[in-house]
């Protein structure tokens, strides 16, 4: 009896169909999968009739579909099971989706340049949970929309001209899926070129004080740091475009010249042309204004010394009429 009961159980084994195990597929395959893609997630189970239950991270919930369509935001852990009346399958195996933010489009060092710069673009992703990059990705570069380039996550212009201006942005490639960047916009202006002034303009003399100005033409560049060249050395750097020499003596002269390169930036102008700084004389003359000014000073100060002057001419003016009379008489006689 033994050994019929044990067949029995053996027989019933054998009947018992065995619980099957779904498949979870995503769809479309790829390395990487941006933010707000559209992703499809297919449970597939052996046999009719099943209602699924979906685990979309700590949520669940049920569907007759066997297809579901997410939107991709954030890393997420999926999983599958099918219940009919009081069976219930296995779960599936976990999928996991790593979200990478959509393709960006950096400039280094900037989105403003002035001919003649280098500028790299660079196209890359950044993900959360530090995924390395993948391959199999392919990379098109674009310039006011139209094809310009294909294969390096790196684009980079040599010696930019005011043409080479314009929005530029890239696409990400992986089988049938395609992501586009946003669009950054590089503005290319002529580079200006710095210009000395002198003040006083004219002859210099041993004593006076010499004011330098580096003039750069209008640009969008807020603040400028000044470069001062004397005979091809630095001699001065600051935020003021003014150098000024007191007590100026034969070791000042020489070739000036000056450049600006932006403050907060990488951008800087054209050096100007050297401006020539030169003695004449020994000492500068006293000028007449300030004659005048020490006249009127003293004068203000003494009131006496002012009627002083004004008697000794009046008297000055009587004995001269004085002299042309009696010189008049001696000639009638």
């Amino acid at each position: 009896m033994g050994s019929s009961v044990v067949s029995s159980i053996y027989l019933l084994l054998c009947i018992l169909p065995e619980t099957p195990k779904p498949v979870l597929t995503v769809q479309p395959e790829l390395s990487q999968i941006f933010r707000g893609v559209t992703v499809i997630l297919t449970c597939d189970i052996q046999g009719e009739g099943w209602t699924h239950r979906w685990q979309c991270g700590d949520t669940e919930y049920a569907t007759t579909e066997k297809e579901i369509k997410i939107t991709a935001e954030r890393k997420q852990i999926y999983r599958c099971q099918g219940c009919r009346g009081s069976d219930s399958s296995e779960w599936s195996d976990t999928v996991t989706l790593t979200v990478f933010d959509k393709p960006r489009v950096t400039v280094k060092p900037q989105s403003s340049v002035f001919t003649g710069d280098t500028v790299p673009f660079r196209y890359f992703t950044r993900t959360a949970c530090d995924v390395g990059p993948s391959t199999g990705l392919r990379i098109t570069w674009y310039k006011d929309f139209i094809k310009i380039k294909s294969g390096d996550e790196t684009h980079t212009l040599s010696d930019v001209r005011v043409s080479d201006g314009g929005k530029y942005g890239c696409s990400v490639r992986e089988k049938n899926s395609t992501t586009q960047s946003q669009r950054v916009t590089l503005t290319v202006r002529e580079r200006p070129k710095a210009v000395v002034r002198v003040q006083p303009d004219g002859r210099v003399f041993r004593g006076q004080t010499i004011t330098l100005t580096c003039d750069i033409q209008e640009t969008d560049v807020t603040s400028w740091n000044y470069t001062w060249n004397k005979d091809d050395s630095v001699i001065h750097e600051s935020q003021s475009r003014e150098y000024r020499i007191s007590s100026v003596n034969e070791s000042h002269t020489g070739n000036y010249s000056c450049r600006g390169r932006e403050t907060d930036g990488s951008r800087y102008s054209h050096t100007s042309d050297e401006v020539t700084l030169m003695l004449s004389g020994s000492e500068a003359p006293l000028p007449v204004l300030s004659v005048l000014k020490l006249i009127s000073f003293l004068l203000a100060a003494s009131p006496y010394l002012l009627v002083s002057i004004i008697i000794g001419v009046k008297c000055y003016r009587v004995h001269a009429q004085s002299d042309e009379i009696n010189q008049y008489a001696v000639t009638e006689e």
